[in-house]
């Protein structure tokens, strides 16, 4: 198994990186998931439990700071229905959960606005909640 993609954390050689300190790690993920060719997964930081892989990768927004996929396993949606703040509640989303160690990971939108409506049936994993290895 590859190593987590972790701040300062890489192996140099051939197809691989030196990551950057914690501050562009975002960037990094990104640049390292959509120039490489290289399957991956994402798993729990807490108990690395897997919940995706590259074969539901979308994007990463760095200005949101999640990782988009269309699918995943091992997750727990909550019942509880949270209004985003950012778009006078418009949109509207449930937390998702490992469903191994119940750690929150991130959220899956269940009404957008126009604004998030590239997010609407995603899940959203909070890139510092998950590590993509």
């Amino acid at each position: 198994r590859t190593p987590p993609l972790r701040s300062g954390i890489g192996q140099q050689g051939e197809n691989q990186a030196t990551f950057p300190p914690r501050a562009n790690i975002h960037a990094a993920i990104r640049d390292a998931m959509e120039a490489s060719c290289k399957p991956f997964v994402v798993v729990c930081d807490k108990c690395d439990k897997i919940l995706s892989d590259s074969t539901a990768f979308v994007t990463v927004d760095n200005r949101r700071g999640i990782l988009i996929v269309n699918s995943g396993s091992n997750l727990t949606e909550s019942g509880e229905i949270v209004r985003e703040t950012t778009d006078a509640g418009e949109s509207e989303y449930k937390h998702v959960s490992c469903s191994k160690c119940h750690a929150r990971v991130g959220h899956s939108f269940t009404r957008t606005c126009a604004q998030n409506a590239d997010l609407k049936d995603k899940i959203c994993f909070q890139i510092n909640l998950v590590n993509p290895s």
